[in-house]
């Protein structure tokens, strides 16, 4: 038998020989066998559904340097206390700014805001993980639409688009709605492509009626369903037998054109939609700017290489490229096996690929489009033996995500809370309280990181310099002026600056201490507050409205004995060394009683604590 390896063994019994020949499977053979049967068994299928939870979960802990969350939740607070969905985008700031910056999420902002109100920061990441959940729901249903019962590569499928998307979707704002609503939009296609219920499509403008007054991505909406009633037309006209239909095409049609006025109503009409179809075409030197500065626009074909895939950005652009590489194959093996070719999916997969690894911030979409695209065509196909094949490397490739990710929560995450626990720790909560407990007069200088913060807890009292919200200070003298004092940092910029904007008090993000040590390089300035987040720096005039108790605040390191995130500890072992090497050596010991040892790289950072203290020592030896 061709299956079996044959070994031939001679026994003699008196004068006749016999043969015994003793049948054994080839070993890979026998191998495939083994592991078919298992990837085939619903215990295994059972299995993977429940480690996928644990890893997505894993995968998603608590971001403590999510700062827009605060911003939202103060537009929230604004629409829901006036009962209004108009605002002028200036009223947080001391500093010029536009009011009437389009930005239209009084829906989204607002939506954040009520799950607050009712449960606090773990309601905000409820609604998050309803987002996400609903992902899977819709895709979960289109797999009902298509009689397809769920299966490992499915659960593999699911788990490669959560590790995908992680790069934008950790972040809680109105943008997971943006999430959804472009699945539910993808989803009205690929169903009414799929079935004879084309009526779907006429939900649309509802849709996009909800989405223009959530958030800004349903210019990303739009572009898809546009793109799909051109590229339907296309093949309608010229490959009639690829197409879907007349019928089909016909409701698309309808549902699009539809969508377009529903548009305008919003807060500020056609101002709004016009103003981020215009962003898109026309870039200003402050957007492009903007752009470059923030990660969420950098591109990820450079992460396309062989360094550390414990990166979450070569993780995301490593799996934007194998989804890429499969429905490539699919639609290969689509046309020579079945002579079916769908050019809106091909054009449709191509154009939001392109875009996705173009713009991180575009890498939500492409997953959710890959999803059904590649459902779609198993379903145009009807290739019962391809699916079977494909349950083996569905279970192995599933199994090594899920490792992956374990491995890097176990070795490598610092701040190992979920579910917005600990979310408190990353905030600037102690300085703003210090500002208002102690009524420092404004106005207030700050940073870009901790500006939204700031605008939910010390706003209306106290307005902000800056914050995350570009729009409002886009080509804003302020915002040139905080990007430059990197460039500046001497004596005499201090007076010049402080002097122009007239600020006497200072809250400031650990983080920067380039800032913090240049304020303090003019000795009318001091430090009277800092944590492990924020610092309270306040002009020597403003001592008298002190009491002792505030000019005598504990700023010892033993304050933070019980820190156990790395990061948080290196942060104030930079800012403690620069101070006296002293210092840094009781936040060093801190590092190495309270991070724990499975935490990689543990033994090199302490290296380089104790070398940034040798080095501290000499400069002062030096001087």
């Amino acid at each position: 038998m061709s299956h079996l390896k044959n070994r031939h063994e001679v026994h003699q019994t008196g004068s006749q020989a016999t043969v015994v020949v003793h049948n054994y499977p080839r070993f890979m053979e026998w191998l495939a066998t083994i592991s078919q049967t298992l990837a085939g068994s619903r215990g295994m299928l059972l299995f993977c559904l429940l480690v996928l939870p644990l890893a997505v979960i894993s995968f998603y802990p608590t971001n403590a340097g999510d700062y827009d969350i605060w911003f939202h939740l103060a537009y929230g607070r604004h629409y829901v206390e006036n009962l209004t969905f108009k605002i002028d985008h200036s009223q947080f700031s001391w500093t010029n700014a536009n009011p009437d910056w389009q930005y239209g999420t009084w829906l989204g902002s607002t939506f954040l805001y009520l799950a607050y109100l009712l449960a606090g920061i773990p309601g905000l990441y409820a609604l998050q993980w309803l987002c996400l959940g609903g992902i899977i729901v819709f895709f979960c249903i289109y797999l009902r639409v298509i009689r397809e019962p769920l299966n490992l590569t499915h659960i593999f499928s699911f788990l490669l688009i959560a590790t995908t998307i992680k790069l934008v979707a950790l972040f809680v704002k109105p943008e997971m709605f943006s999430t959804l609503l472009f699945t539910i939009a993808a989803f009205f296609y690929f169903y009414a492509k799929t079935s004879d219920k084309s009526r779907v499509l006429l939900l649309y403008p509802l849709l996009f009626l909800l989405w223009v007054n959530t958030h800004g991505a349903f210019i990303i909406g739009l572009f898809m369903v546009s793109l799909l009633l051109g590229m339907e037309t296309i093949s309608f006209l010229l490959l009639p037998r690829q197409s879907s239909g007349k019928r089909h095409l016909q409701f698309l049609a309808v549902g699009v054109v539809l969508s377009y006025p529903v548009l305008l109503i919003n807060p500020s009409g056609v101002e709004y939609p016009w103003a981020i179809f215009m962003s898109l075409f026309h870039t200003s030197p402050e957007l492009e700017h903007h752009y470059e500065i923030v990660h969420a626009y950098k591109n990820l074909w450079q992460y396309l290489d062989l360094g550390t895939m414990l990166s979450t950005w070569r993780l995301s652009a490593w799996g934007m490229a194998f989804m890429g590489f499969t429905f490539a194959a699919l639609s290969f093996y689509a046309w020579v096996a079945r002579r079916t070719l769908d050019f809106s999916i091909i054009v449709l997969n191509l154009a939001f690929f392109a875009l996705g690894m173009k713009m991180a911030r575009a890498v939500l979409f492409f997953p959710i489009i890959w999803f059904f695209s590649v459902q779609y065509l198993f379903w145009k196909i009807d290739s019962i033996e391809i699916k079977k094949r494909l349950a083996v490397p569905s279970l192995v490739l599933f199994l090594s995500l899920a490792v992956w990710v374990f491995y890097g929560t176990l070795f490598y995450l610092d701040n190992r809370s979920w579910f917005g626990a600990n979310l408190e720790e990353g905030l600037p909560s102690g300085a703003s309280q210090f500002v208002l407990n102690n009524d420092l007069p404004g106005p207030i200088f700050n940073d870009y990181l901790i500006g939204g913060y700031l605008m939910w807890s010390i706003y209306p009292k106290y307005k902000v310099f800056s914050d995350s919200r570009w729009g409002p200070y886009a080509g804003a003298e302020s915002q040139r002026d905080f990007d430059n004092i990197g460039k500046w940092l001497k004596i005499e910029k201090v007076k010049e600056f402080t002097a122009k904007y007239n600020f006497k008090v200072a809250i400031l993000h650990m983080t920067y201490k380039q800032i913090i040590f240049w304020l303090l390089s003019d000795p009318e300035w001091r430090m009277v507050y800092f944590d492990a987040v924020g610092v309270v720096l306040i002009h020597e005039s403003v001592v008298p409205n002190l009491s002792p108790e505030a000019l005598n605040t504990d700023v010892s390191p033993s304050r933070f004995a019980n820190l156990h995130n790395p990061n948080v500890i290196i942060n104030l072992f930079n800012f403690y060394v620069n101070v006296h090497p002293d210092f840094g050596v009781q936040m060093r010991n801190i590092y190495e009683k309270n991070v724990t040892n499975w935490f990689k790289g543990k033994q090199t950072q302490l290296k380089r604590m104790d070398q940034a203290i040798q080095q501290k020592r000499q400069s002062l030896a030096g001087s």
